[in-house]
């Protein structure tokens, strides 16, 4: 694997420290809570709902698992580039833990690739090949172990539009240092995957933004248009939906 650990566990302390809830609540009532808003992706108060959870059991594979997944997506609302990729390492350090503890729990697999993925947007192209082959590893295990699993279609539609969507630089590198682009991976693909993304989980508004993105990249503008319009009318739950907002938003006037 290409990508580098950071020492982050002050990090995880001072932000676990950071989250505590003003009413005092039971583990039991803090756990449904967060899964309240891991349903929603209601993101920051997911994250502090794990985070509470984590500080009180860090061997709990659920609260590895999840605190790991809110920390991968919150740091895709950052424009800092340190402080974002320090929530990058800190999501797949807490997978990598969980997965240690029990490698049979589809969501710790999914959260591995997340972070991978979440890093390879903003990394170099020889880490962003490397880093590849280790996300769809992850991927097919998580659909393995649970083939219902919309954030696994959803990383492998990205995983498939971004191989396809190489240009001639990145495929000469990915001859010269892996022996080939890896099979498989094309936009038809990427818009098969996005489509059970969508179908399993219809009201997450990202899905149905890529699916939009991948129609464009095919250049198939009206079914680009009809997404993106259905995007933006599904209820925005985190800043995170709040930018795709402005992307939908964006590519429609470019469609017009």
């Amino acid at each position: 694997m290409m990508y580098q650990k950071q020492p982050i566990a002050k990090l995880i302390l001072l932000l676990v420290a950071s989250s505590i809830f003003a009413n005092a609540q039971t583990k039991e009532e803090l756990f449904k809570r967060g899964l309240e808003c891991k349903k929603e992706n209601n993101i920051n108060e997911a994250l502090s709902c794990f985070q509470q959870l984590l500080k009180s059991d860090s061997t709990n594979i659920e609260f590895l698992t999840y605190s790991s997944m809110f920390y991968s997506k919150k740091g895709n609302e950052f424009s800092d580039k340190k402080t974002r990729q320090a929530y990058f390492n800190t999501g797949l350090y807490l997978a990598e833990k969980a997965l240690a503890l029990d490698a049979s729990f589809a969501d710790s697999h999914y959260c591995m690739a997340l972070a991978l993925g979440r890093i390879n947007e903003f990394t170099d192209t020889q880490t962003k090949i490397a880093n590849s082959k280790e996300i769809k590893r992850y991927i097919d295990e998580t659909l393995k172990l649970n083939p219902a699993h919309a954030g696994a279609y959803h990383i492998l539609g990205r995983w498939n539009r971004t191989i396809a969507n190489f240009g001639n630089v990145e495929r000469m590198m990915i001859n010269s240092l892996y022996g080939g682009v890896p099979k498989g991976a094309t936009l038809q693909g990427a818009l098969d995957a996005f489509i059970k993304a969508v179908a399993f989980e219809p009201e997450f508004k990202l899905h149905q933004y890529e699916l939009a993105q991948t129609y464009l990249d095919m250049g198939k503008k009206i079914n680009a248009k009809v997404w993106f319009q259905k995007a933006l009318k599904i209820k925005s739950n985190n800043q995170s939906d709040l930018l795709i907002n402005e992307k939908c938003l964006k590519a429609l006037e470019t469609l017009k």
